[in-house]
């Protein structure tokens, strides 16, 4: 995707936007939630637990929201992440696939114009910053914060980045069609998922969450639709090699 600086500077812009406070149709200006936003929450539960938790049989310690609400660091379309916490024995890529599934068949809700996402989370990998809707409180209060860097700077580190995935993935094997190999498939997905694990870790870890490097790098490859290429890619490949019969090895 060829941009000039002055353009790729103002898409990044607004991932450094800092508000200051708490969406203030979200929370009130005591940073807690909204009565009728939590009403209107809980209306939803009984059909998450039906759709989501039938797969899981351990009871859910608590219900909580997090993500960019909780924190200065939102926008208008930023979404209401809603986790219910579930202690299961359940491989990690068991829950990736019942929370996708949810969105997948269609079930969309939404608080004003911020769009909900429930999620299953075991306790480990309760982020930061997040406030219980189960029990009407914070678990850890937000810290509102500024960025420690520019929009310049992130530009310079994503842009060794984007030189970095250009170097590994435009030069993975492909067939004689230029369609990339089963195994580059492979490795594509896992370069991606190494990247979303350092922005999970860096959202998980430390109090900065949303402000960290690591987090809006991987925002950014959003940004420039850079895994939506590679998504499609991927996408083309397992087609062909389904529909041709062919093994994807050269």
């Amino acid at each position: 995707m060829e941009l000039s600086l002055n353009a790729a500077r103002d898409m990044l812009a607004p991932l450094l936007e800092n508000n200051k406070m708490l969406p203030r149709d979200i929370f009130d200006y005591k940073n807690e939630m909204h009565d009728n936003v939590s009403v209107h929450i809980r209306r939803c539960f009984p059909l998450i637990k039906e759709e989501l938790l039938s797969f899981v049989k351990t009871p859910v310690s608590d219900i909580i929201c997090f993500g960019p609400v909780c924190s200065s660091v939102y926008h208008s379309d930023s979404n209401i992440n809603i986790a219910f916490v579930v202690d299961t024995p359940l491989p990690d890529h068991v829950l990736k696939y019942i929370n996708i599934s949810m969105e997948k068949r269609g079930f969309v809700f939404k608080v004003y114009d911020h769009r909900i996402k429930f999620t299953i989370i075991k306790p480990q990998d309760v982020t930061f910053a997040n406030w219980s809707v189960m029990y009407n409180r914070w678990n850890i209060t937000p810290q509102l914060q500024n960025f420690k860097y520019d929009v310049d700077f992130l530009l310079e580190q994503y842009n060794k980045l984007n030189d970095a995935y250009h170097e590994y993935l435009d030069n993975l094997p492909k067939n004689e069609k230029g369609i990339y190999t089963l195994e580059s498939c492979e490795k594509i997905k896992a370069y991606f998922e190494d990247l979303k694990q350092k922005a999970e870790n860096a959202l998980k870890n430390a109090p900065e969450h949303e402000y960290s490097l690591d987090y809006n790098l991987w925002l950014a490859l959003d940004v420039f639709k850079v895994r939506e290429h590679f998504r499609k890619e991927i996408v083309r490949s397992e087609t062909y090699y389904l529909l041709e019969g062919d093994n994807g090895n050269i």
